[in-house]
């Protein structure tokens, strides 16, 4: 019995590194992610995207998207982002552009940690919530 339980602790490791908690998902190379939206009163968007690896040395590349759902209830990007940056200090995107009135939005967020000699060592996937106007 020893055996088979020295045969699950590394599957059981490897499992725990990518635990999803509710809308908290913890990833292994960054130590912050978000994406935000906010809508001012204007109908102008507020769209945030920030990635920060957890080692010094590695480099983060992040997409951030506005998406608009149609009345079919598809969504449709009507605004895209990209930045990379390296170090501990990460990368962060901000951005605004105009909305329509009776949609709902929501930025999605993409990206990758790379270390030095250019290894994935996460890719990141972050949804702000959904905001109506």
């Amino acid at each position: 019995w020893l055996f088979a339980l020295l045969m699950l602790l590394p599957a059981a490791g490897y499992a725990s590194e990518f635990r999803d908690h509710g809308k908290e998902l913890f990833y292994v190379g960054v130590a912050d992610a978000k994406a935000t939206l906010t809508i001012g009163s204007g109908g102008k968007a507020a769209c945030t995207g920030f990635a920060r690896p957890t080692a010094s040395g590695s480099k983060v590349s992040i997409t951030v998207k506005l998406r608009q759902k149609k009345e079919d209830g598809a969504w449709a990007v009507i605004g895209r982002w990209t930045d990379s940056g390296s170090g501990k200090n990460g990368v962060e995107i901000r951005e605004t552009m105009p909305v329509e009135r009776g949609y709902a939005y929501q930025v999605v967020m993409t990206g990758t940690v790379r270390d030095a000699a250019g290894k994935v060592l996460d890719n990141i996937s972050e949804k702000s919530s959904v905001r109506r106007y």
